[in-house]
């Protein structure tokens, strides 16, 4: 109801870090990313992994191995079977991981400072790869479009910033504020950019008609 809250539940465990909490395709769960033991990471009881919180009685359960080094997005598969997430910690053991949430089975998908945004119901998922300080072949970020089945990944746009729908839209700030597709290319204009004003946090409405924008000079 609105203007109420309640607690969904008491995590057993020692946690120093909550990610962001996302909603399963049929409603019924919250995934999220948590940071368990006060040691570091690299080991099953120290690190994070990913959880499920039940949103009607509050019953979590732990649907990755753990001691992953460093947090990052997460997403669910259209079919709520399986759970993408980023690790954006260590630069050789970064990545986007994919857990199967029956069997907690992990493997790691793409290599790299990919912050994954969305899964599409073709099996795309979308990543945000971002520039590792003191890493070689460092630059702006990109979107990237990764194969869930074979992980292979290819650029979608180089543009910043960048906002991308659930559905895939991606909307950038180039030479004007417009939609691109999953190849890269225009779809339509929506704004022009004005010289000398810097263009931020572009965001999309929950039902994709509008996108919301900072702009400065």
């Amino acid at each position: 109801d609105a203007g109420t809250s309640r607690t969904l539940t008491d995590l057993d465990i020692y946690a120093d870090y909550f990610g962001r909490p996302e909603v399963s395709p049929n409603e019924h769960s919250l995934a999220v990313m948590v940071q368990q033991g006060d040691k570091g990471c690299g080991s099953p009881e120290n690190g994070n992994s990913i959880w499920t919180i039940d949103l009607e009685n509050g019953a979590t359960t732990q649907v990755s191995p753990g001691g992953y080094c460093g947090g990052g997005g997460i997403v669910w598969s259209p079919d709520g079977m399986q759970i993408a997430f980023s690790v954006l910690g260590v630069p050789d053991t970064s990545g986007v991981f994919v857990t199967e949430v029956a069997t907690r089975e992990a493997r790691r998908l793409a290599a790299g400072l990919n912050n994954v945004v969305a899964w599409l119901d073709d099996g795309t998922i979308l990543a945000e790869q971002y520039t590792c300080v003191g890493c070689d072949g460092g630059g702006p970020p990109k979107v990237l479009a990764i194969n869930s089945a074979t992980g292979d990944v290819r650029e979608v746009t180089g543009r910043v910033p960048t906002g991308i729908a659930p559905s895939g839209q991606i909307a950038t700030a180039g030479e004007a504020i417009e939609i691109v597709d999953l190849t890269g290319a225009p779809v339509r204009e929506l704004a022009p950019v004005e010289d000398g004003w810097r263009y931020l946090g572009l965001e999309w409405s929950p039902d994709e008609t509008y996108v919301a924008y900072m702009r400065n000079h």
